[in-house]
């Protein structure tokens, strides 16, 4: 049970709480896409525990990973998904990831092979469908823009900016000192304040988009933006000692860094050689 513990510690620990980047124009034809993000995230929380005040990240997932290490990224996917393009102007996609899952559907706005794609998208999540199971869920409307900057005028390499607004209620994680760590003797991880509210936040990315023939890669910078909040839903402490009081928590920012590949499904090639791409 230990080595069960400790596998599961190293592979789901330091999660990012952030939902997934834009991730290119819609392509044309009907080629399936598959999708994966990576992502780091920082936003700074407070609270109070216990009637005294605490400060840190209150953006990442903590579980089996020390201080010393926690800002480095999950090796594994934070999000793993298909995106399926149902024509030239209309794609849907849907990812499963280890904080929250979802499903998004993207329309183009712009006319038929404009230089700057103009996408739609509507989207929904739940952490019900994850490893971690949490109790979030959100909605969010984003306008995405992606202009052609590659040299050659072949729309290979764009700039990716998007806004939009998510509601719903969304997850905060903070490490709280070691005076709190529980009596285990096989602890997952420090102690953590869990905390999750409902939220409107706006929400924004800019970053570089890179596609070649069947394949492609988007590196975005997210921040978003507290608009309202109300108070916490729920509050609890994973692998401490007692039940602490945790309130006045206070968080109104928070920015991601994210990495998202795109794989198009075999023999992807010649379909897009085909539809002209």
């Amino acid at each position: 049970m230990r080595l069960i513990a400790a596998a599961t510690a190293i592979l789901a620990g330091g999660c990012a709480l952030t939902t997934p980047a834009p991730v290119g124009p819609i392509r044309p034809g009907t080629t399936p896409q598959i999708q994966a993000s990576w992502a780091v995230a920082y936003g700074r929380a407070n609270a109070t525990v216990d009637g005294a005040p605490l400060a840190g990240n209150g953006q990442e997932q903590v579980l089996g990973r020390s201080k010393v290490v926690d800002p480095l990224p999950n090796p594994l996917p934070l999000t793993l998904g298909v995106r399926q393009a149902l024509n030239g102007t209309l794609d849907a996609g849907v990812d499963f990831g280890w904080v929250d899952s979802g499903l998004d559907l993207r329309t183009d706005l712009s006319a038929v092979g404009d230089s700057m794609p103009i996408v739609l998208c509507a989207g929904l999540r739940s952490g019900a469908i994850s490893y971690f199971a949490k109790n979030t869920y959100d909605g969010r409307l984003t306008l995405e823009l992606y202009p052609d900057l590659s040299r050659a005028r072949d729309r290979s390499f764009r700039l990716i900016f998007s806004v939009g607004v998510a509601a719903g209620v969304f997850a905060h994680e903070m490490i709280l000192p070691e005076g709190y760590q529980g009596a285990s003797d096989a602890p997952t991880g420090p102690p953590v304040a869990r905390i999750q509210r409902r939220e409107v936040r706006f929400q924004t990315s800019i970053g570089t988009y890179w596609h070649g023939t069947n394949r492609g890669v988007s590196l975005t910078i997210s921040p978003w933006f507290l608009l309202r909040a109300s108070d916490p839903t729920s509050t609890s402490c994973k692998e401490c000692d007692g039940h602490p009081a945790i309130s006045n928590f206070s968080q109104t920012w928070g920015v991601a860094l994210i990495v998202a590949p795109t794989l198009d499904w075999p023999h992807a090639e010649k379909h897009l050689q085909a539809s002209g791409s």
